[in-house]
């Protein structure tokens, strides 16, 4: 049994995750910064017969991530724990005209929060002898993207603290994968000026059914990076 803890389970990836998993028979603890929705997405994760409950947590804010670690170690004992980080954000356009609260906003959703959710959960997948952790990037994060600096710079870097995590624990039975997608069709690309079209890009569900099939790799294997892309490429 997996009990699994999903960052942004509101909308988007996050949301069709937390679907595609429920599918499995996993448990959920399905985390947003607001409540909204998430009830009724525990619900629907319940019908697909899988224990779910929703909880509000900001995860730029470490006292919250430890708080929702300790809630979903405290569900049980005899799960594996997994952690699925992805909340984020972005915001597109010319660097040298980027609000400055923009910048910090991406660094420190995209990056610092997954960074204290890992500091989380680590000390309960040690005890474990085992767990996963999987961080949603994007392709920005290995490719230069102009108008998408702050962007970019925030994947990149959660890319590498990936590789460290599992240079520092993989040992001792944790896994790390990092999931790179190209351009997907979520509402991160509103007020964009430029967006493009939907056809073109991945469906959350796409990303999603990785993401499920990342969790339900047998134990005697790991995806260290794994890119996805829409057939045509960088859009």
């Amino acid at each position: 049994m997996k009990r699994i803890v999903v960052h942004g389970a509101r909308s988007g990836i996050g949301r069709a995750a937390a679907i595609a998993l429920s599918k499995t028979g996993c448990e959920l603890v399905l985390a947003a910064r607001r409540r909204q929705l998430l009830e009724e997405l525990a619900d629907e994760c319940e019908r697909n017969g899988s224990r779910a409950v929703g909880v509000a947590c900001d995860i730029t804010n470490a006292i919250e991530c430890q708080e929702l670690i300790e809630l979903a170690k405290g569900m049980g004992q005899g799960a594996d724990p997994v952690l699925v980080n992805s909340a984020g954000v972005a915001e597109f356009g010319d660097f040298a005209s980027a609000p400055i609260p923009s910048i910090e906003d991406q660094i420190r959703v995209n990056l610092v929060g997954p960074m204290f959710a890992c500091r989380a959960f680590v000390p309960w997948a040690l005890e474990r002898g085992s767990g996963q952790i999987i961080n949603i990037l994007s392709i920005s994060a290995i490719t230069a993207l102009p108008g998408a600096a702050s962007y970019s710079a925030s994947k990149a870097g959660l890319l590498m603290f990936g590789k460290v995590l599992a240079a520092e624990y993989r040992k001792s039975g944790l896994r790390v994968s990092s999931l790179l997608p190209g351009a997907t069709d979520t509402a991160i690309w509103e007020g964009s000026s430029f967006v493009p079209d939907k056809e073109d890009m991945l469906a959350a569900q796409a990303v999603a059914d990785t993401i499920r099939d990342l969790v339900l790799l047998p134990a005697d294997r790991n995806i260290d990076e794994i890119t996805i892309m829409p057939p045509k490429g960088i859009l």
